[in-house]
């Protein structure tokens, strides 16, 4: 089965939910005019609503982000909360660059950011999303012990060799928190037990998101599944009925 859109930007591009979706959209209207379905993998909610939802138009202006970057990261959130209380459920407050980006919005736009996305273009898409759903003991055993893999098979090793990152590579989970280690900010001990922390925290988000999505289907998943089962197990809630 071919994949799609691996390896296609550098580490110093940046990225977002709206260039992802003009890069996957017409992929994807390729693939279905074959006859064939698209299958989007992946865990961030925003990207997936890019494609099935379409994204509002949202103004920027780059003066205005200048002038916010004066500010410090706390003076960023604390201002975001005040004319946005909600975006303490609908922003990563810890991503500076998320809650700049929000306050910008909320400023130009005169009204919360969390309102405006509630706003899609699309707001019946025609789609299936299926959300395999842990038991939390077992997910946060497999988070613990997938950062304990990747580190073993050489992630400091391979972050140390990245060259010049992005803002949206530089904040990616691990890369951020293995930079810290690298500049003795932190010991490897610490800087492994920060990535499990965030990889659990952006699970539950995730898991969150998707339950609240109505075009998804939830799958509950076990420890011993096999991939065999878990794909037979997909088949049989794609191909059932849809509840309207």
């Amino acid at each position: 089965m071919p994949h799609h859109l691996y390896d296609v930007l550098s580490l110093s591009e940046l990225s977002d939910a709206a260039f992802y979706a003009e890069l996957a959209l017409p992929i994807m209207a390729d693939i279905t005019a074959r006859g064939r379905v698209p299958i989007v993998v992946g865990g961030s909610g925003l990207y997936v609503k890019a494609l099935t939802h379409g994204l509002t138009a949202l103004p920027s202006d780059q003066g205005l982000r200048e002038q916010l970057s004066e500010l410090t990261p706390s003076e960023r959130v604390a201002w975001l909360l005040q004319r946005d209380p909600e975006a303490e459920e609908t922003v990563s407050l810890k991503n500076d660059r998320y809650v700049t980006r929000a306050l910008e919005i909320c400023l130009l736009m005169d009204q919360p950011q969390s309102a405006l996305r509630k706003e899609w273009s699309k707001q019946q898409p025609d789609f299936l999303g299926i959300c395999l759903v842990w038991e939390r003991p077992a997910l946060n055993a497999r988070i613990h012990q997938r950062v304990l893999d990747m580190v073993h098979v050489g992630l400091v090793e391979e972050i140390r060799g990245l060259g010049t990152l992005s803002d949206t590579a530089e904040k990616a989970i691990g890369v951020r928190e293995i930079c810290r280690y690298l500049t003795d900010e932190c010991s490897l001990d610490q800087a492994i037990n920060d990535i499990q922390i965030a990889t659990r925290q952006y699970a539950k988000r995730q898991e969150k998101w998707f339950r609240r999505e109505k075009g998804f289907r939830c799958l509950n998943v076990y420890e011993g599944m096999s991939m065999e089962e878990m794909v037979v197990e997909a088949l049989a809630v794609y191909r059932a009925p849809k509840v309207l």
